[in-house]
């Protein structure tokens, strides 16, 4: 018997990108494609998959969100080239810092590489989890 796939309307690339965004927005924490269809779906927008994951790299060309590797989980994009994360609850904040992007220059420079872009994602515990865990 074939499986049946919920009833998915199709949408405008611009429709989904704005429903994926605003996820992104509202979620404070980095949330995986599966997690991002999951909220969709619960709030009575559902996406088909493939969809999220082709918003999801329109959303990254267009610098709205942002890829943390480490998690395989996107979150929205606030700019600086630092990402400290927190490996429980995935909140996150973006950081930037003109001293650590000139030493990445420099460091770069040295090797005889031009910087073009640079990402650091740094894990840890936010407070929040660091008090559950006292």
């Amino acid at each position: 018997m074939p499986r049946m796939m919920p009833n998915l309307q199709r949408r405008a690339p611009f429709a989904v990108d704005a429903l994926v965004l605003h996820v992104a927005r509202t979620a404070n924490r980095a949330l995986s494609a599966k997690a991002i269809s999951q909220r969709l779906a619960a709030s009575g927008e559902p996406v088909a998959p493939m969809q999220i994951y082709r918003s999801l790299h329109r959303l990254q060309c267009e610098g709205k969100v942002r890829r943390i590797e480490c998690l395989n989980a996107f979150c929205c994009d606030h700019g600086g080239e630092l990402v400290v994360f927190c490996s429980d609850c995935h909140a996150f904040v973006c950081l930037e810092d003109e001293e650590l992007r000139a030493s990445l220059a420099d460091m770069s420079g040295h090797l005889g590489y031009q910087l073009n872009r640079s990402i650091i994602e740094i894990a840890g515990t936010c407070p929040d989890c660091a008090g559950r865990t006292r």
